[in-house]
């Protein structure tokens, strides 16, 4: 066991790249361009250059950024990079852009440069047997069977949590079900989380009945004006 009572110097090849422990800080420096090497190959190096930070794999493997073991960051080398939540993957980037996992909040607007798109909800049924609508599958949903009577649908945001939770007073999201046409089926009353709510049709009144063919296609708007309580938008089209 070596003891030293004061500072302790190491001396590097140049008399800028030094090692210090200093007593009075409490604290090891190390000096601009000096590297702190790690593995028997060197393999990871960190440092700072005298403008900038860095941290350098050499590319033996990946570079792992943790918290207990929990993991943070992650760095593929010659792939992807991943950051997660609570062990969770929430971004990760891919040879043509970034994949984002969950719901993403933009406080200053987004811009878009080149496609958009968004994808549908496709029920291999019909409406009325399948009346909840489920936001965290999407918000265009497409029933494939053809409709045979009236039905009540039921917007909400997934089984386990309501729309009222996700939606803040002054949100809105628009909604589109597309169900397969029939005169004798139509959707005139509306829900969200399950309880009834007051419907504006466009036109100043509610559909009597389906579209004779082809495809009805219902465009509900929401404005959440208060807890659990809706502005609600609505308008019927018949594609043929």
């Amino acid at each position: 066991v070596t003891t030293f009572s004061g500072d302790v110097i190491f001396d590097g090849a140049t008399e800028d790249r030094t090692i210090t422990f200093d007593k009075s800080d409490n604290a090891l420096k190390v000096a601009d361009n000096t590297n702190i090497n790690i593995g028997t190959g060197n393999d990871l190096k960190i440092y700072h250059n005298g403008s900038h930070s860095f941290i350098d794999e050499a590319g033996t493997g990946n570079l792992y950024i943790r918290s207990g073991t929990d993991n943070g960051i992650t760095l593929n080398t010659d792939a992807d990079v991943i950051l997660y939540h609570d062990n969770a993957i929430k971004f990760q980037t891919t040879n043509d852009g970034a994949v984002t996992t969950g719901i993403g909040t933009f406080t200053a607007g987004a811009n878009f440069d080149g496609i958009l798109s968004e994808k549908f909800n496709t029920v291999a049924g019909k409406l009325s047997d399948n009346t909840t609508i489920d936001l965290e599958d999407g918000m265009i949903h497409y029933f494939s069977t053809t409709e045979t009577t009236t039905s009540t649908p039921n917007i909400r945001y997934s089984s386990s949590k309501s729309l009222n939770n996700m939606l803040t007073i002054g949100d809105s999201v628009s909604v589109t079900v597309i169900t397969t046409a029939a005169a004798a089926g139509y959707s005139v009353n509306w829900q969200i989380d399950g309880t009834n709510v007051t419907e504006e049709w466009n036109g100043g009144s509610a559909p009597s009945e389906g579209g004779a063919g082809g495809y009805d296609v219902y465009v509900i708007t929401l404005l959440k004006t208060a807890s659990n309580t809706y502005v609600v938008l609505a308008n019927l089209s018949n594609f043929a």
